[in-house]
């Protein structure tokens, strides 16, 4: 996310949150105290509920994440992270992933169809904007195109209407460049091996507890984003060997 749609963001969230208490809290968290204190309209306009406050708060915002160090604390001060959490989880989730290093990154492979490449460019945009939990249906049937791509570029036959987990069988016993993996290669296969079991459970999630379908039960924020988040080391890794 971009210094300036952080700032945005923040704003918004200590607009609806914060009464003047929490901005004298979020001051001594950032070392920012005296400067709050000496703004000239910041608490002023919040306690008169004056028109101008919103530029303030942007202005406040912007000084404290001069600091980069201050941006994990801001999002982490609880009435922040409650808010975006409810009320933006995209940019929730885009925050959390550079404050913790927790979102594996997004991959174009190189051997994907058309239609993949939209859907992995359509999980990209609803995690960015929606959340996970709208990112699993679109980044499944990206993987899906790409392991049956792959098959097709390496020759490898499969049935006529294969599932995620019967391409991944038949690159893994097929395709040559999966025939050494290292000098451990067979522990690195049993790995991969046992990912078939995790991408049919995959297949489930996304027809079951995603918007795949009108389910009513969808997966949680944090259930959603590791499945995105192994969903993609599988097609980096896969992607990596291919190419």
């Amino acid at each position: 996310m971009e210094r300036g749609q952080k700032i945005l963001t923040f704003a918004r969230a200590v607009q609806a949150t914060f009464s003047s208490s929490e901005w004298t809290e979020i001051g001594y968290l950032t070392g920012t105290d005296e400067w709050i204190d000496r703004h000239p309209r910041l608490l002023r306009s919040l306690n008169w509920g004056d028109d101008d406050y919103r530029g303030n708060a942007l202005d406040a915002v912007a000084h404290i994440l001069k600091n980069t160090e201050n941006l994990r604390i801001l999002f982490e001060y609880a009435p922040i992270n409650r808010w975006l959490k409810k009320n933006e989880p995209g940019a929730f989730t885009e925050l959390e992933s550079e404050v913790s290093g927790l979102e594996v990154p997004d991959v174009v492979p190189g051997t994907v169809t058309d239609s993949g490449l939209a859907a992995l460019a359509d999980a990209q945009e609803l995690l960015r904007t929606r959340g996970p939990t709208s990112a699993v249906d679109r980044l499944h049937t990206g993987l899906h195109d790409f392991l049956k791509a792959a098959c097709d570029q390496a020759g490898i036959q499969y049935p006529a209407t294969p599932s995620p987990n019967q391409l991944l069988k038949a690159l893994l016993e097929q395709h040559p460049a999966l025939s050494n993996l290292g000098p451990r290669s067979e522990d690195i296969k049993r790995i991969l091996r046992t990912s078939g079991s995790i991408i049919d459970s995959f297949g489930t999630l996304r027809n079951q507890a995603s918007l795949a379908h009108p389910n009513q039960d969808l997966l949680d924020h944090d259930e959603a984003l590791l499945v995105i988040n192994i969903s993609r080391s599988l097609l980096r890794f896969f992607d990596a060997k291919f190419r």
